[in-house]
């Protein structure tokens, strides 16, 4: 059984962490900053935005990150940018909470295991289309 703390962490092992089923919520494109709009002539565009994952089970573990479209390769693809955001903090074999850092790691690896770019992709056509 999971529970959710007072310092708002669900904490638990990365071994239960990861048998815990995720779910899209939302995706969206991120806007645009006024100096990145303001550039000039033929700048190369940049697509990027976020994605946020839920949980299956009660309390919602919450997993989010940004995204970016790499458009060098064929086909382009959409890859993670920067550590995931999530109310999930890991547990070493003593109980001890492993630090923001360890879990941000893990949670990278869980999310690049995850096969989410298609799904993001159809919420991203789905919502701007």
């Amino acid at each position: 059984m999971i529970k959710l703390d007072n310092d708002g962490y669900i904490r638990l092992h990365a071994s239960d962490f990861r048998e815990i089923r995720m779910v899209h919520l939302v995706s969206g494109l991120a806007e645009d900053t006024e100096e990145e709009a303001a550039g000039s002539g033929g700048s190369a565009s940049k697509i990027n935005g976020y994605t946020e994952w839920v949980s299956t089970c009660t309390p919602v573990i919450s997993l989010g990150w940004d995204w970016r479209l790499n458009v060098s390769i064929k086909p382009p693809v959409l890859l993670r940018e920067n550590s995931p955001s999530s109310n999930v903090m890991l547990l070493d074999t003593f109980g001890r909470d492993v630090g923001t850092h360890k879990t941000a790691i893990l949670l990278e690896s869980v999310v690049d295991e995850l096969m989410w770019q298609s799904t993001v992709l159809a919420a991203i056509t789905r919502r701007y289309a």
